[in-house]
Parts: C-alpha cells; sequence; structure tokens
C-alpha cells in the first residue's frame, strides 16, 4: 500500500511538473512602456568600474572604464592589456523570469607603446531575449532587444605624461526581434576626452 501510494505520487508530481520544465514564459509585455535599457542604475563593467560606482572619468584605468573617457588609455593604462568580463542583472518586469537575464558582455584589447595607446573593444551593454509565448497570439517565438558596440580608441600623451587626449569611434548595431519580425539600426558615434 506504501509503494503504491509512494509511485502514484512520483507520477501525480512527474506528470504536474513536467509541462512546467519545458514551457516557455509567457512575454511579460504586449507594449513596452519601461525605456530601452530602463531596468535601473546598474552599473555594468569590470570588478573596478563596479567597485568605483561607474566614477570612471577621471581615473579610467581598465577597458570597461575608458568606455567614458579614452584618454585613460596612455595615463592608466599598462603597456598590454586583454579583458573580458560579462554581467547578469535580473528584472522580472522586463524579462519575466528569474530564468532570463538581462547580460551584459565585453570583450577587448589595448596596446600602449610610448606616448600612444589603442584600444579595440567590443561590447554588449545590454541583452534581452528568450523563447516566450506571445501575450497576443499565443505564438512561441525567440525575441530578442540588444545593442552591440565596436569600439576603436586612440590616445596620445603630452607634456611628460602630464596631459592625454583620446578620441573613440564607436559602431553601434541596435537589433529587436519579435518572432518573424526583426528590426534594426545601425549608426555611428564617437566620444573625445582628456586627463590632466
Amino acid at each position: 500500500m506504501q509503494r503504491e501510494f509512494v509511485a502514484g505520487l512520483a507520477v501525480f508530481l512527474g506528470i504536474a511538473l513536467l509541462p512546467k520544465a519545458f514551457a516557455a514564459d509567457v512575454f511579460p509585455y504586449s507594449n513596452r512602456t519601461r525605456a530601452y535599457s530602463g531596468f535601473g542604475t546598474t552599473v555594468r563593467g569590470d570588478n573596478e568600474t563596479i567597485g568605483m560606482a561607474g566614477a570612471t572619468v577621471a581615473i579610467p584605468n581598465s577597458i570597461s572604464s575608458i568606455e567614458t573617457n579614452p584618454a585613460g588609455l596612455t595615463m592608466t593604462m599598462g603597456s598590454v592589456t586583454a579583458q573580458i568580463n560579462s554581467n547578469e542583472m535580473e528584472d522580472r518586469t522586463i524579462t519575466g523570469s528569474e530564468q532570463k537575464k538581462i547580460r551584459s558582455n565585453q570583450w577587448g584589447i589595448t596596446i600602449t607603446p610610448g606616448e600612444w595607446g589603442y584600444a579595440l573593444a567590443y561590447y554588449t551593454p545590454t541583452y534581452e531575449g528568450g523563447e516566450y509565448v506571445s501575450p497576443i497570439n499565443g505564438r512561441r517565438a525567440e525575441y530578442e532587444i540588444s545593442l552591440k558596440q565596436v569600439r576603436l580608441s586612440v590616445s596620445r600623451s603630452l607634456f611628460k605624461k602630464r596631459l592625454s587626449v583620446g578620441a573613440s569611434v564607436e559602431v553601434n548595431h541596435a537589433v529587436r526581434n519579435w518572432g518573424d519580425e526583426e528590426y534594426g539600426a545601425t549608426d555611428l558615434s564617437y566620444r573625445l576626452g582628456a586627463i590632466y
């Protein structure tokens, strides 16, 4: 009797939990009301950038932080630097589930021969996506909202490293994929910086 009860309970739980394990989350909104990247003021980047709460304009000493001030290449970076970092954040009002995270990834390399500094970086400031069920038509599809950047930075130090000036050029690509419909946009931007 006891074995039959345990076997019956196991079958019941297996049947009850099986659809949950394979079901896609319902997309949390049909019309987006929050701004893009409106998930909060979470600081993204490497350990130093996060540890300084993003205050890296005056002391940009990593590939993550030279995004804000490219002049840091020749003032605070080593001769050759490489970096890979990844962050995950949770906001269920945007992703609808603790299983799906808002991700940010970055890799890059810098070289600073003498008075010059060069950096190449790839950055995904934010990525939201996954397999969801549409709240409008009930169809299952892959959804993605993301921004991707490729950044080239150059810096030059002057007056025995008392002054540094730098510039970055970024190619930005935004993706909005709603199942069968895919939208994208690409643009070019730049950033100038100086440290004294």
